[in-house]
């Protein structure tokens, strides 16, 4: 790896893989990384540097099903 970036798109590419072969469509995911651009706190303490390590899954409806639903 050669930086946080490489590390933070590594921890999001495992995340897919366990999500995948749990059966989640791989049509469904997308994996990406923010490294040290999108920090939760100050990494200027060990405990600040493990509150940045962190993985995020953010679940998002199919907007086609849910314009459908609202329109009926």
């Amino acid at each position: 790896m050669q930086d946080n970036w490489d590390l933070s798109v590594m921890r999001a590419t495992s995340i897919t893989k366990i999500l995948t072969a749990a059966g989640v469509s791989a049509k469904q995911i997308t994996a990406a990384g923010k490294g040290e651009f999108s920090p939760l706190a100050a990494n200027d303490n060990a405990q600040n540097k493990q509150k940045n390590r962190r993985t995020e899954i953010i679940i998002t409806p199919n907007l086609d099903e849910l314009f459908k639903i609202l329109g009926n």
